[in-house]
């Protein structure tokens, strides 16, 4: 019986409870975005894809003077 009202209750101001949960995710996100465990997780990740970019960067340039070689010996 107690149950039913609340759920009532609940159902009646559902609106309200999902305004409160927005609220609760926002502030609760802001703060672990703003941890230090975050910051250092996502500069490491940073760091990771600029050093895969570099690495794809040369390989490119390696397949490129490979191509334009391999052009030129045919010429």
């Amino acid at each position: 019986m107690v149950y039913k009202k609340i759920m009532d209750h609940a159902i009646e101001h559902r609106y309200a409870l999902v305004f409160a949960g927005g609220v609760a995710a926002a502030i609760i996100g802001k703060k672990v975005l703003e941890s230090k465990a975050v910051k250092e997780a996502t500069t490491n990740c940073v760091a990771e894809a600029l050093a895969v970019k570099a690495d794809a960067e040369e390989k490119l340039a390696e397949i490129k003077a490979d191509a334009e070689e391999k052009v030129a010996d045919e010429e």
